[in-house]
């Protein structure tokens, strides 16, 4: 931010007026008389006062080493499939101030039962710790210096075959974010949805959806953040072949403070679409539009999201994959006043209530390209670029980062 300079009142002006002034007689006889004396306005005395600027931060470039290791098992039979994964890991900065060490730590499950031959249970989990924001997933931190934290997904679902075309689910999911540090303690928050969904095969290749969800917001250490969502959506799953599948999902959704502030309502929108172009192409898409967590009180934070993964098989040995992230998010403040959680001021004008209203947008651009070369059935490289830019309204959260890793990879 550049110096600026302002101008400061010294000697603050005086308005224009009059007053009594006794005029002495100079006979003892005769009495004083009162006279009226007009007082001409004076000029305020301004200063001129530099305030200092704040230079840019400096770019700080490092080597990394990155070291994981993971593990992982899956089974499967008639009735049962289980899968599960494990990862750890450490990237160390050579050159970073501060903290050097950034841990990593990934775990991943999916159990699915099938009870009967019209019922069927299925449970996933997800949970990661991680100190740089991942922009592929919803309700994830934008920024990369809120330092450690810890994301989790969960979700059950039972689904009940009613007739040879009509099928109810009905699911609950638990997803939460938990900062390391104390100064982020504050947007901690865990959210809880239950669902239900009615399914009606139309086609072999066509399946209609109705939906609806209702989900709490909870913030442990700030109920004013609290939220409640309600969502009535509508869609379809559509398989054209083995090589062209998606899934739609659209409709409304009404979210409201549980402290007050008001409801607001958004269109919400959910597509993904899958498509094996070639033999060796394949693209995966997918876009969101809705509301996210907002992290300020009598806030609401509107976002489109559209993410695109492209995977080429070169050869045998040698594969890239390119993943494209982009995400606008609008955050709208309403300010509360005493009477009212809407309304905060009257004009002089019209007397006509108004609503103050602030908002601040942001885009977030982060692309990948990888290549991976399989040595043998142990050995394995890799070469990854990744490039993050953010722009906002504030300059102060503008950033644009690059990163290369170069590393190799054992298979047990």
């Amino acid at each position: 931010m550049p110096s600026q300079k302002v101008q400061v009142v010294e000697t603050p002006g005086t308005p224009a007026g009059s007053v009594q002034v006794v005029v002495p007689s100079g006979d003892p006889s005769i009495p004083d008389s009162v006279q009226t004396v007009q007082v001409p306005a004076t000029a305020p005395k301004f200063r001129t006062v530099t305030i200092p600027g704040v230079p840019a931060a400096e770019r700080i470039g490092s080597w990394i080493t990155r070291t994981d290791a993971k593990w992982d098992v899956q089974f499967a039979n008639r009735r049962t499939l289980f899968t599960f994964d494990l990862g750890a890991g450490v990237d160390y900065y050579w050159n970073r101030p501060g903290k050097k060490e950034d841990y990593t730590g990934v775990l991943s499950m999916v159990y699915l039962r099938k009870l009967t031959g019209r019922a069927q249970f299925t449970f996933s989990a997800d949970a990661s710790y991680q100190s740089q924001p991942d922009f592929s997933q919803i309700n994830q931190p934008t920024s990369s210096n809120v330092g450690s934290y810890l994301s989790s997904n969960l979700k059950a679902d039972l689904s009940y075959r009613l007739t040879p075309r009509f099928t109810a689910v009905t699911s609950v999911s638990y997803n939460s974010v938990w900062y390391e540090q104390q100064s982020q303690g504050a947007d901690n928050y865990g959210t809880t949805t239950f669902g239900t969904e009615l399914r009606y095969l139309f086609s072999p290749r066509l399946t209609l959806v109705g939906e609806m969800r209702y989900s709490s917001d909870l913030h442990t250490n700030n109920s004013s953040l609290d939220t409640r969502s309600y969502y009535l959506l509508v869609g379809g799953d559509l398989s054209l072949s083995r090589r062209f599948s998606t899934t739609l999902r659209f409709g409304e959704v009404v979210q409201d403070f549980t402290e007050g502030g008001g409801n607001s309502s958004s269109p919400y929108l959910e597509v993904s679409l899958n498509y094996r172009l070639l033999p060796q192409t394949g693209i995966a898409w997918n876009a969101r539009y809705g509301y996210e967590e907002a992290g300020v009180a009598n806030s609401r934070n509107l976002v489109a999201r559209t993410g695109l993964q492209v995977t080429q098989i070169f050869t045998p040995r040698l594969q890239a994959v390119l993943n494209v992230n982009y995400l606008r998010s609008e955050l709208q403040t309403v300010s509360s006043g005493a009477t009212t959680t809407t309304t905060t001021a009257v004009s002089p004008e019209t007397g006509v209530a108004s609503t103050a209203n602030s908002n601040l947008t942001q885009d977030t651009i982060d692309a990948s390209l990888g290549f991976y070369y399989t040595l043998d059935r142990h050995w394995s490289l890799n070469l990854t670029y990744s490039y993050t830019m953010v722009v906002s309204d504030d300059a102060a959260l503008n950033y644009d980062r690059q990163r290369i890793f170069l590393g190799a990879a054992y298979q047990f």
